[in-house]
């Protein structure tokens, strides 16, 4: 399970670079690819 861990309760969404950061961070993707993946979710 992984565990997302948000910087602060004040912003009430993420952003699509937020997510991707954690993407990077969490599942060890690369920038480009954590950019590609959220953009290619978005576009659904």
């Amino acid at each position: 399970m992984i565990e997302f861990a948000v910087e602060s309760l004040e912003t009430p969404a993420l952003t699509k670079a937020q997510l991707a950061d954690l993407l990077f961070d969490q599942i060890g993707l690369n920038k480009r690819e954590s950019k590609d993946m959220i953009d290619a979710f978005f576009d659904l």
